[in-house]
């Protein structure tokens, strides 16, 4: 969602362009984009691309409840009910960015394990859907997030979004237009 603010300048000059529509909702989890994927979210939508970044909020509960597994699974279920409306579209699957400003703050290691499940769980030989961590591009040679970045350890600002485009950026090329 905030593609269409922080990020609006990073969005209008290199997403925009390719003709990209912007379903980010701020507080979505993994089962929020389900209920509407299967509500008629890509119903008449034939995407050449869908990037997908889910998760995080989804760590606050359910890693407490049920483990790390369980958020990586609802990651491979939007991946399969994409697929299911969108089947000749390719998938990008970003990884949850780092979160908390410091290095050693517990959820850091449940993002890495969670991420590391994702990849395994949802990319494929072909290429069709490709797991990418952009996470470190956020990140300060210390580990830490700087609050020009990242003001409250989760949410970006402009510059954290323009850190987001770059990275973002040639991973949508490279998928749109491969060897």
């Amino acid at each position: 969602q905030g593609w269409g603010s922080e990020g609006r300048a990073e969005w209008n000059a290199r997403f925009a362009p390719l003709g990209a529509a912007n379903m980010g909702i701020g507080g979505d989890r993994t089962q929020s984009i389900l209920w509407r994927i299967a509500h008629g979210a890509l119903e008449s939508l034939h995407p050449e691309l869908v990037v997908l970044k889910i998760g995080v909020n989804n760590l606050w509960e359910e890693v407490s409840q049920c483990g790390t597994d369980k958020v990586a699974d609802g990651v491979a279920a939007c991946v399969t009910a994409i697929h299911a409306h969108c089947p000749d579209a390719r998938v990008l699957v970003l990884g949850i960015l780092p979160t908390q400003a410091a290095p050693d703050h517990p959820l850091r290691a449940i993002v890495r394990a969670v991420n590391a499940r994702s990849a395994a769980l949802v990319s494929t030989p072909d290429g069709r859907v490709h797991f990418a961590d952009i996470g470190a591009a956020f990140l300060e040679p210390d580990g830490h997030i700087s609050t020009d970045v990242m003001p409250d350890g989760c949410h970006l600002s402009p510059r954290g979004y323009a850190l987001f485009a770059d990275a973002l950026e040639p991973l949508v090329q490279g998928m749109l237009n491969p060897r």
